[in-house]
Protein backbone atom coordinates (compact mmCIF):
# COMPACT_ATOMS: atom_id res chain seq x y z
CA UNK A 1 0.00 0.00 0.00
CA UNK A 2 1.41 3.36 -1.01
CA UNK A 3 1.70 5.76 1.91
CA UNK A 4 1.58 9.47 1.44
CA UNK A 5 4.65 11.14 3.02
CA UNK A 6 4.45 14.36 4.92
CA UNK A 7 7.03 17.14 4.64
CA UNK A 8 8.47 16.33 8.07
CA UNK A 9 9.14 12.76 6.88
CA UNK A 10 11.41 14.00 4.08
CA UNK A 11 14.05 15.76 6.16
CA UNK A 12 15.56 16.06 9.63
CA UNK A 13 15.33 19.44 11.18
CA UNK A 14 18.49 20.59 12.90
CA UNK A 15 18.07 21.99 16.37
CA UNK A 16 20.06 25.23 16.07
CA UNK A 17 19.76 25.86 19.79
CA UNK A 18 22.67 23.47 20.41
CA UNK A 19 25.10 25.80 18.63
CA UNK A 20 26.94 28.55 20.44
CA UNK A 21 27.53 30.59 17.29
CA UNK A 22 25.32 32.45 14.90
CA UNK A 23 27.46 31.87 11.75
CA UNK A 24 30.17 29.37 10.80
CA UNK A 25 32.34 32.40 10.10
CA UNK A 26 32.60 32.80 13.86
CA UNK A 27 34.09 29.30 14.33
CA UNK A 28 37.83 29.05 14.88
CA UNK A 29 39.70 26.85 12.41
CA UNK A 30 40.83 23.58 13.99
CA UNK A 31 43.21 20.88 12.83
CA UNK A 32 41.47 18.28 14.91
CA UNK A 33 40.55 15.16 12.96
CA UNK A 34 36.83 14.51 13.05
CA UNK A 35 35.52 10.95 13.41
CA UNK A 36 37.49 7.82 12.38
CA UNK A 37 38.35 7.15 16.02
CA UNK A 38 39.09 3.46 15.47
CA UNK A 39 41.34 4.16 12.53
CA UNK A 40 43.20 6.89 14.43
CA UNK A 41 43.63 4.58 17.41
CA UNK A 42 45.07 1.86 15.17
CA UNK A 43 47.48 4.24 13.48
CA UNK A 44 48.61 5.62 16.83
CA UNK A 45 49.29 2.09 18.09
CA UNK A 46 51.22 1.18 14.93
CA UNK A 47 53.36 4.32 15.09
CA UNK A 48 54.16 3.59 18.70
CA UNK A 49 55.80 0.22 17.93
CA UNK A 50 59.58 0.63 18.06
CA UNK A 51 60.56 -2.91 17.04
CA UNK A 52 61.73 -3.83 13.54
CA UNK A 53 59.63 -5.85 11.12
CA UNK A 54 56.29 -4.11 11.64
CA UNK A 55 54.43 -2.25 8.89
CA UNK A 56 51.34 -0.07 8.70
CA UNK A 57 48.78 -0.88 6.00
CA UNK A 58 46.01 1.62 5.31
CA UNK A 59 43.16 0.89 2.94
CA UNK A 60 40.22 3.03 1.85
CA UNK A 61 38.51 4.78 -1.01
CA UNK A 62 40.58 6.94 -3.34
CA UNK A 63 40.56 10.66 -2.64
CA UNK A 64 39.66 10.39 1.05
CA UNK A 65 42.93 11.98 2.23
CA UNK A 66 44.63 8.84 3.58
CA UNK A 67 48.12 9.88 2.50
CA UNK A 68 47.92 13.47 3.78
CA UNK A 69 46.41 12.22 7.06
CA UNK A 70 49.23 9.73 7.62
CA UNK A 71 51.91 12.30 6.80
CA UNK A 72 50.37 14.68 9.32
CA UNK A 73 50.11 12.03 12.05
CA UNK A 74 53.66 10.82 11.47
CA UNK A 75 55.01 14.37 11.66
CA UNK A 76 53.14 15.01 14.90
CA UNK A 77 54.35 11.71 16.35
CA UNK A 78 58.00 12.23 15.45
CA UNK A 79 58.50 16.00 15.73
CA UNK A 80 60.32 15.65 19.05
CA UNK A 81 62.03 12.34 18.27
CA UNK A 82 65.74 12.83 17.51
CA UNK A 83 66.17 9.21 16.46
CA UNK A 84 64.15 9.56 13.25
CA UNK A 85 66.19 9.50 10.04
CA UNK A 86 65.67 9.68 6.30
CA UNK A 87 67.03 6.69 4.37
CA UNK A 88 67.83 7.11 0.69
CA UNK A 89 69.05 4.78 -2.04
CA UNK A 90 71.71 5.83 -4.53
CA UNK A 91 72.58 4.09 -7.79
CA UNK A 92 75.66 1.90 -7.43
CA UNK A 93 77.70 2.17 -10.62
CA UNK A 94 80.03 -0.61 -9.44
CA UNK A 95 77.17 -3.06 -8.80
CA UNK A 96 73.77 -1.91 -10.08
CA UNK A 97 71.94 -4.71 -8.23
CA UNK A 98 73.10 -3.35 -4.87
CA UNK A 99 72.15 0.34 -4.40
CA UNK A 100 74.05 2.44 -1.89
CA UNK A 101 72.18 3.33 1.30
CA UNK A 102 72.70 6.67 3.04
CA UNK A 103 71.25 7.81 6.36
CA UNK A 104 70.34 11.49 6.67
CA UNK A 105 68.80 13.59 9.38
CA UNK A 106 65.02 13.74 9.23
CA UNK A 107 63.85 16.10 6.50
CA UNK A 108 67.17 16.14 4.64
CA UNK A 109 66.20 13.59 1.96
CA UNK A 110 63.95 16.02 0.08
CA UNK A 111 66.64 18.70 0.16
CA UNK A 112 69.21 16.19 -1.09
CA UNK A 113 66.90 15.10 -3.93
CA UNK A 114 66.27 18.70 -4.95
CA UNK A 115 70.00 19.51 -4.84
CA UNK A 116 70.83 16.49 -7.00
CA UNK A 117 68.09 17.42 -9.47
CA UNK A 118 69.51 20.97 -9.73
CA UNK A 119 73.03 19.58 -10.14
CA UNK A 120 71.98 17.26 -12.98
CA UNK A 121 70.15 20.07 -14.77
CA UNK A 122 73.21 22.29 -14.44
CA UNK A 123 75.58 19.55 -15.66
CA UNK A 124 73.42 18.86 -18.71
CA UNK A 125 73.80 22.47 -19.78
CA UNK A 126 77.49 22.84 -18.89
CA UNK A 127 78.59 19.51 -20.40
CA UNK A 128 76.82 20.35 -23.66
CA UNK A 129 78.59 23.72 -23.73
CA UNK A 130 81.98 22.12 -23.07
CA UNK A 131 81.51 19.46 -25.78
CA UNK A 132 80.79 22.22 -28.32
CA UNK A 133 83.65 24.49 -27.26
CA UNK A 134 86.60 25.09 -29.59
CA UNK A 135 89.08 24.10 -26.89
CA UNK A 136 87.45 20.70 -26.37
CA UNK A 137 87.10 19.98 -30.10
CA UNK A 138 90.75 20.89 -30.65
CA UNK A 139 91.92 18.60 -27.84
CA UNK A 140 89.64 15.84 -29.12
CA UNK A 141 91.07 16.04 -32.64
CA UNK A 142 94.64 16.07 -31.33
CA UNK A 143 94.00 13.01 -29.17
CA UNK A 144 92.27 11.13 -31.99
CA UNK A 145 95.21 11.82 -34.33
CA UNK A 146 97.69 10.70 -31.68
CA UNK A 147 95.80 7.42 -31.13
CA UNK A 148 95.47 6.89 -34.88
CA UNK A 149 99.22 7.42 -35.42
CA UNK A 150 100.08 5.01 -32.61
CA UNK A 151 97.75 2.37 -34.04
CA UNK A 152 99.27 2.84 -37.49
CA UNK A 153 102.71 2.11 -36.04
CA UNK A 154 101.42 -1.03 -34.29
CA UNK A 155 99.56 -2.13 -37.42
CA UNK A 156 102.69 -1.83 -39.56
CA UNK A 157 104.73 -3.82 -37.04
CA UNK A 158 102.12 -6.59 -37.08
CA UNK A 159 102.28 -6.63 -40.89
CA UNK A 160 106.09 -7.03 -40.79
CA UNK A 161 105.94 -9.92 -38.32
CA UNK A 162 103.13 -11.55 -40.31
CA UNK A 163 105.17 -11.63 -43.54
CA UNK A 164 107.83 -13.65 -41.73
CA UNK A 165 105.13 -16.22 -40.97
CA UNK A 166 103.90 -16.25 -44.62
CA UNK A 167 100.88 -14.08 -43.83
CA UNK A 168 99.93 -10.91 -45.73
CA UNK A 169 97.80 -8.27 -44.01
CA UNK A 170 96.22 -5.56 -46.15
CA UNK A 171 94.09 -2.57 -45.17
CA UNK A 172 91.55 -2.14 -47.95
CA UNK A 173 88.45 0.02 -48.40
CA UNK A 174 86.29 -2.99 -47.53
CA UNK A 175 88.28 -3.79 -44.40
CA UNK A 176 91.39 -5.66 -43.31
CA UNK A 177 92.19 -8.85 -45.23
CA UNK A 178 94.55 -11.65 -44.19
CA UNK A 179 95.95 -13.97 -46.87
CA UNK A 180 98.62 -16.69 -47.09
CA UNK A 181 101.83 -15.92 -49.03
CA UNK A 182 104.84 -17.90 -50.13
CA UNK A 183 108.05 -15.99 -50.84
CA UNK A 184 106.12 -12.73 -50.97
CA UNK A 185 103.51 -14.02 -53.43
CA UNK A 186 99.81 -14.20 -52.52
CA UNK A 187 98.42 -17.72 -52.82
CA UNK A 188 95.18 -18.45 -54.63
CA UNK A 189 92.75 -21.01 -53.22
CA UNK A 190 94.07 -23.61 -55.67
CA UNK A 191 97.70 -22.94 -54.74
CA UNK A 192 96.86 -23.05 -51.04
CA UNK A 193 95.15 -26.44 -51.43
CA UNK A 194 98.28 -27.80 -53.13
CA UNK A 195 100.30 -27.22 -49.97
CA UNK A 196 100.88 -30.07 -47.56
CA UNK A 197 98.47 -30.58 -44.69
CA UNK A 198 101.14 -29.50 -42.19
CA UNK A 199 101.80 -26.25 -44.11
CA UNK A 200 98.09 -25.44 -44.38
CA UNK A 201 97.50 -26.09 -40.68
CA UNK A 202 100.41 -23.82 -39.76
CA UNK A 203 99.12 -21.01 -42.01
CA UNK A 204 95.58 -21.37 -40.62
CA UNK A 205 96.90 -21.13 -37.05
CA UNK A 206 98.99 -18.06 -37.92
CA UNK A 207 95.99 -16.40 -39.57
CA UNK A 208 94.00 -16.84 -36.34
CA UNK A 209 96.88 -15.47 -34.27
CA UNK A 210 97.23 -12.33 -36.39
CA UNK A 211 93.48 -11.86 -36.57
CA UNK A 212 93.46 -11.65 -32.77
CA UNK A 213 96.34 -9.16 -32.83
CA UNK A 214 94.46 -6.97 -35.30
CA UNK A 215 91.26 -7.13 -33.22
CA UNK A 216 93.23 -5.93 -30.19
CA UNK A 217 94.56 -2.95 -32.12
CA UNK A 218 91.58 -1.92 -34.24
CA UNK A 219 92.39 1.10 -36.34
CA UNK A 220 90.53 4.39 -35.82
CA UNK A 221 88.91 5.45 -39.10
Amino acid sequence: MIKLLKIKDLYNKCDTSIFTFKSTKDIKVTNKIISHNRALSGIDTALGIKENGFNLFVMGEKGRGKHSLLIRLIKEKTKNDKNIYDWIYLYNFADYDKPLIIKLQSGQAKRFKKSMSNLISSLKTKITQVLKSKKYLSQKNTLEKQISDEQDVLFNKVKEFALKDNISISDTSSGITISPVIKGKLLSSEEFNLLSLIERDLIDKNILIYQEKIDENTKVE
